[in-house]
């Protein structure tokens, strides 16, 4: 099963005493952040993390090498967040997920610099050009996150026109939706689960 834990941070503001409970990569992150709305998605994701994934044992929070986050609790995660809204994906599988709110742009210019030429192809010949837009970069964000790589790859080699990828005999799997103006994707290594979304308030 995948948990996908949403929340709206427009309204949230720091408080330093549970500041002190979260992970100290957590916290250092927080407070390097200049910007006070991205010190407080930082927070908010914090938060998320620490109730949903650590159960409140913030020594169980690590990065990787390549600054992926993860946890000794026997649990995968992933984040995203956009504008005010975060969610959080907690499974017991390697996870990727993306939101993204919806924003006017050239979406046939932007495509051609990070989709594949099926995906290019796939979104020139769309009636809904917005849409499947989102729904490919959404994708693309998350199955980049779930191997750990972000777009510190070329994403251009990579086509997610199908909902199914393939690649060195291993197969990833895309669930994707539209939450009011926010898309989200979600990349998995299994093609039956359950997901569960839940509004949670911090």
């Amino acid at each position: 099963m995948i948990k996908i834990y949403i929340t709206d941070v427009s309204d949230l503001s720091i408080d330093t005493e549970i500041l002190k409970t979260l992970p100290d990569i957590r916290v250092d992150k927080i407070n390097k952040l200049q910007n006070n709305k991205e010190k407080v998605l930082s927070y908010g994701a914090s938060l998320l993390i620490n109730k949903y994934v650590l159960n409140g044992d913030k020594s169980a929070y690590f990065v990787d090498s390549n600054g992926k986050p993860y946890s000794t609790t026997g649990l995968e995660f992933n984040l995203s967040h956009s504008d005010n809204m975060i969610i959080l994906a907690v499974s017991d599988n390697k996870i990727g997920c993306d939101i993204q709110k919806f924003s006017e742009r050239n979406f046939e210019r932007m495509a051609k610099f990070v989709f594949h030429k099926n995906e290019v192809d796939l979104l020139s010949f769309a009636n809904n050009k917005a849409d499947t837009f989102f729904k490919l970069w959404t994708k693309k964000e998350a199955f980049l996150k779930l191997i750990g790589t972000g777009f510190t790859r070329n994403a251009t080699d990579i086509d997610l026109s199908k909902d199914k990828y393939t690649e060195n005999s291993k197969e990833y799997y895309f669930f994707h939706w539209k939450a009011d103006d926010y898309y989200i994707s979600i990349c998995t290594e299994n093609s039956n689960i359950q997901i569960k979304n839940y509004i949670v308030n911090l």
